[in-house]
């Protein structure tokens, strides 16, 4: 029996060590990269790494077949049957981008994933997401969370960002230089830097987004040096509370800001060396200085927004011609309910601003003039001054 009892023993360490061995394996070549140059799972046997349903990051370049083969994605990426990476969750340990999709036209979802610490590459920074050249992308009901972006999108068009939770990066959302972007039903919060970020893009759609507790602006459409920025772009029905910003607009022309709510912000929306822009309908109360702040911006349509209790002033013009103020609720604000000062040729009227500290509206200022104004129509009710002129004319 002692025999037979050591020969069974023998036997189940050998299955016990050839299991192990076949386990071993199966995981490397998951580990390994695949199609050099195409597709790259890399090898993190020596990194700290904590994964739940993948044990590596994604790198698709132009090869979606590829990545279908590896058990990556399902789907044919067209219209009816887009390729689709779902369900996974990536820690990347502090280096390389979570998923990095570049050169890319085929039609893609990625869909309830989950990226952290997404933070390097090289000397740069990497993003929970990343697509770089790529049309016809979703991303939709992702977790991205302590990565340097949580979501960045590099001359893109035609894609969609979709309800995804981005909380806690060193910044939120992303793109430079793409256009025709659906970014709706977004949850960016705590972010260090801007919450949902835009430069040089074009006919961008950023609606129905959650942005609160940014350390700079919730949503910002900005350029460098002069240009750059964005034009035609719609941003509409938003909540951005409790920003350095509420919502930041600067050299970019022919945008709709229409239905959002900027409380709680330093200044609620700001609209600075821009052109022919709409602010409508917009509610901006509570800032610790301004409502509706305008410098050096020129045929911009301020009209039907509220912006009471505002620290300083509910909307201020400075440097700022040929721009229509009108029906908007300015009322109860610290200093000033319209402020107006270097600016020419403006129009106020049908407003409501009562019950502000210093004046109802206020036109000029000390070596500030301003000319051919015109005010008609408003309400001006228990202000300490109804209207003030001071070195304005005509």
């Amino acid at each position: 029996m002692t025999a037979k009892i050591q020969k069974g023993c023998i036997l189940t360490l050998f299955f016990l060590f050839t299991a192990l061995v076949n386990i071993t394996i199966v995981i490397n070549i998951i580990d390994s990269d695949i199609v050099s140059d195409k597709i790259k799972v890399r090898d993190f046997e020596n990194e700290d790494l904590k994964y739940s349903k993948i044990s590596s990051r994604i790198h698709i370049n132009n090869n979606w077949s590829d990545a279908k083969t590896a058990g990556i994605a399902t789907g044919s990426g067209t219209y009816n049957n887009s390729y689709v990476i779902e369900d996974l969750i990536i820690d990347n340990g502090g280096f390389g981008h979570g998923i990095l999709i570049e050169n890319s036209v085929v039609y893609f979802r990625i869909e309830n994933c989950t990226l952290l610490n997404s933070k390097w590459v090289g000397i740069g920074q990497a993003g929970g997401i990343t697509l770089r050249d790529v049309q016809n992308g979703q991303l939709i009901n992702n977790t991205s969370t302590y990565n340097s972006y949580g979501i960045n999108i590099e001359r893109g068009s035609n894609n969609e960002v979709l309800g995804n939770i981005v909380n806690d990066n060193l910044k939120g959302i992303y793109l430079s230089n793409s256009d025709n972007i659906n970014m709706i039903g977004n949850t960016v919060n705590n972010n260090n830097y801007d919450g949902i970020f835009l430069y040089n893009g074009n006919y961008n759609n950023i609606s129905g987004n959650k942005i609160n507790n940014n350390g700079y602006q919730g949503i910002s459409i900005d350029g460098l040096f002069g240009g750059g920025g964005g034009d035609y772009n719609t941003i509409t029905a938003n909540i951005a509370n409790n920003n350095s910003g509420g919502i930041f607009i600067r050299w970019s022309n022919n945008n709709t800001v229409s239905g959002n709510t900027a409380n709680n912000n330093n200044r609620g929306i700001i609209i600075i060396d821009s052109y022919y822009n709409t602010i409508t309908e917009n509610t901006a109360n509570i800032n610790t200085m301004i409502g509706i702040d305008l410098d050096n911006s020129d045929n911009i349509t301020i009209t039907e927004n509220t912006v009471n209790y505002n620290n300083n002033t509910g909307i201020k013009l400075d440097i700022s011609n040929y721009n229509t103020i009108l029906g908007n609720e300015a009322n109860d604000n610290l200093h000033f309910g319209i402020y107006v000062s270097f600016s020419d040729n403006n129009e106020i009227s049908g407003n409501e601003a009562n019950n502000n500290g210093l004046a109802g509206i206020f036109v000029g200022g000390i070596m500030m003039e301003s000319y051919y104004n015109t005010i008609s129509g408003n309400t001006l009710e228990n202000n300490f001054d109804g209207i003030f002129l001071w070195n304005s004319y005509n």
